[in-house]
C-alpha cells in the first residue's frame, strides 16, 4: 500500500532503518512506535497531524486489522509490519507544513467578536471542562498575562495529565496555549517567556502523561501542530483572517472532548497572553 500523504520530520523521514511496535488501534487511528517517536495512521488528510502517515480508507481499514505490539521495521522508503503482511510505502508526498504562517494579531474587540461568532455557530463545541481543569486554567490565564513563569510552571505541572482517556483534558488545553504561543512568535513577537513556558511544559510532560499526549505537547515545542489547531488560533487571533469553520468543526470532532479542551485552550491564551503587551 502507498501512502497518500505524509507529515514527518526531517529526522523522521529520513532515519534509513529503525525496529518499533504497534501501541494502539483506533477506529481512526493507527498508532506505532517507531525510534521513541509516535507515528499514526489515518485515513484523513484533512488534519494535517504532525508525524503522521496517511492512507486510503480502504488501506487503513486493512491496516487496522493489526494488534498491539506486533513487531513494525522500518526501512528506507517504507514501514513494514511484517505479521499482518503489511508494506507501506512512504514516498515523496511530505507536506510537514504544519507550522504558523506570520500574521497579525487582532485588536481586542475583533477577538471578542470572532470568539462569540464561534460559539454561536461551531456546532459541537463544547466551553465546559472538568472543574478542576476549569479553576487551573482560569489561574494559568491571570499568570501568563502577567507573564509570570515560575507561577506558569507551577499551575501547568498540576493541569499536565489532568483527566481521562488518550489525551486528558489538561494537556489538551495546555496544546491549545502552546499553539497560541507559537502564533506570537511566528507574529514576531519577541518575549522570551513564550518559548521558555513552551520548554518548560514539554519537560514536565516527560514522563507524566500519556504516550499520545507527549507526543503533541513535543510536536508543539517544535512548533508544529495539526492544521485544524492552527485554524483555531487563527480564526480567535489572527487579524483579518476569514474563519475556517470546516477546520474548526474538524477540530471539535476530534475525541469525547479533546478537541473543545484545545479550543479552549485557544481562548484562554488569546484572553491571557494576547491581552497582555507583546
Amino acid at each position: 500500500m502507498n501512502a497518500t500523504a505524509t507529515y514527518l520530520s526531517k529526522r523522521l523521514l529520513t532515519l534509513p532503518t529503525g525496529v518499533g511496535r504497534v501501541h494502539s488501534v483506533f477506529r481512526q487511528a493507527v498508532n506505532v512506535v517507531l525510534d521513541e517517536t509516535l507515528l499514526t495512521f489515518l485515513p484523513d488528510a484533512g488534519v494535517g497531524l504532525p508525524d503522521s502517515i496517511v492512507l486510503t480508507a480502504a488501506d487503513f481499514a486493512i491496516l487496522g486489522q493489526t494488534s498491539c505490539d506486533e513487531p513494525v521495521l522500518k526501512r528506507s522508503g517504507t514501514i513494514a509490519i511484517p505479521q499482518s503482511r503489511i508494506t507501506i510505502r512512504i514516498g515523496d508526498n511530505n507536506r510537514d507544513n504544519a507550522f504558523f504562517p506570520g500574521g497579525k494579531l487582532a485588536p481586542a474587540a475583533e477577538r471578542i467578536q470572532r470568539q462569540e461568532r464561534i460559539r454561536r455557530d461551531l456546532a459541537g463545541f463544547r466551553a465546559d471542562m472538568p472543574p478542576q481543569v476549569e479553576q487551573r486554567s482560569a489561574e494559568l490565564a491571570n499568570a501568563l498575562g502577567n507573564h509570570d513563569l515560575p507561577a506558569c510552571e507551577r499551575i501547568a505541572a498540576s493541569l499536565v495529565g489532568l483527566g481521562n482517556g488518550l489525551t486528558p483534558s489538561g494537556d489538551d488545553v495546555l496544546l491549545g496555549v502552546l499553539a497560541v504561543l507559537r502564533f506570537l512568535i511566528e507574529s514576531g513577537a519577541t518575549a522570551p517567556f513564550y518559548t521558555m513556558f513552551t520548554e518548560a511544559v514539554v519537560k514536565l510532560a516527560e514522563g507524566n502523561t500519556t504516550d499520545a499526549s507527549l507526543k503533541y505537547l513535543r510536536c508543539a515545542g517544535q512548533g508544529r501542530f495539526s492544521l485544524p489547531l492552527i485554524a483555531g488560533v487563527r480564526a480567535l487571533g489572527e487579524a483579518g483572517h476569514e474563519i475556517d469553520m470546516a477546520n474548526l468543526e474538524r477540530l471539535v470532532s476530534t475525541g469525547d472532548t479533546s478537541g473543545s479542551d484545545m479550543l479552549n485552550g485557544i481562548v484562554l491564551g488569546v484572553h491571557g497572553v494576547c491581552d497582555a503587551e507583546i
